[in-house]
């Protein structure tokens, strides 16, 4: 009787480990459905929501005009060598036939200007994205003291090489 009664709870031992088997099987099961379809809820909800799309205002460019063959400069590093800088800016002009007459008339002094300004600074400072900015904005402003006519809108450096 005593194997009887062992036999007995092995055999519903055996029979509750299956049971926490099914039960572990079936919660995974219904965990990884809820995962996924609130995942795919979500996908979807978000792909139907309608995208903003920002426009911008592309301005017309004015008159363009080239400075002519390219511009090398001697510059220094902050360490004391020197290097070259090869350059090839085209000059964005405002609307009006008079600005562009000044502007190849002053070329020369353009020129000189710009190679002044460029020979001024350091290799570090013009190799920052914030030092190009300023070098531009720098010699727009010089251009601009000069002309009597119209003004400089913006400047493109078409090639900038330092070695």
């Amino acid at each position: 009787m005593p194997e009887e009664v062992s036999k007995n709870n092995q055999k519903s031992s055996i029979f509750n480990n299956n049971k926490a088997v099914i039960f572990i099987g079936i919660f995974s099961f219904l965990m990884t459905t809820i995962f996924f379809g609130t995942f795919i809820v979500v996908t979807l909800k978000q792909t139907n929501q309608p995208t903003k799309v920002i426009v911008r205002k592309v301005e017309e460019m004015g008159p363009i005009v080239s400075l002519g063959n390219d511009i090398i400069v001697n510059i220094r590093s902050e360490e004391g060598f020197e290097h070259f800088l090869k350059t090839n800016i085209v000059l964005e002009l405002d609307s009006g036939e008079k600005t562009g007459e000044e502007v190849s008339k002053r070329i020369p002094q353009i020129r000189d200007l710009v190679i002044n300004i460029l020979a001024s600074k350091t290799k570090e400072k013009i190799i920052e994205k914030e030092g190009k900015d300023q070098v531009r904005s720098e010699i727009i402003n010089n251009i601009n003291q000069l002309m009597s006519n119209g003004m400089i809108r913006n400047i493109y450096f078409q090639d900038f090489i330092i070695q």
